[in-house]
C-alpha cells in the first residue's frame, strides 16, 4: 500500500504529465517533464522510507 505522501507525489506527477501533453510550447513541456520527474523521485523516496520503517516479517515456519 502506498503512503499518503507517495500517493500525493504520484498524483502531482500525473498532473504534470497531463499538463505537458496539453501544451504546444516546447519549453513549457520540458518544465512539466522536469517537474514530473521530481515528483516521481520524491514518491520513490517516500516509499523507500516507508519500507525502511516497516518491521521485518517473521517467516511462517518460525512463528510457532
Amino acid at each position: 500500500m502506498k503512503s499518503s505522501n507517495s500517493q500525493f507525489y504520484l498524483e502531482r506527477a500525473a498532473e504534470c504529465r497531463l499538463a505537458a501533453e496539453a501544451t504546444s510550447l516546447a519549453e513549457v513541456r520540458r518544465k512539466y517533464a522536469d517537474a514530473e520527474e521530481s515528483w516521481r523521485t520524491m514518491a520513490a523516496l517516500a516509499l523507500s522510507r516507508e519500507d525502511a520503517n516497516r518491521p521485518a516479517s517473521i517467516p511462517l515456519d518460525l512463528a510457532h
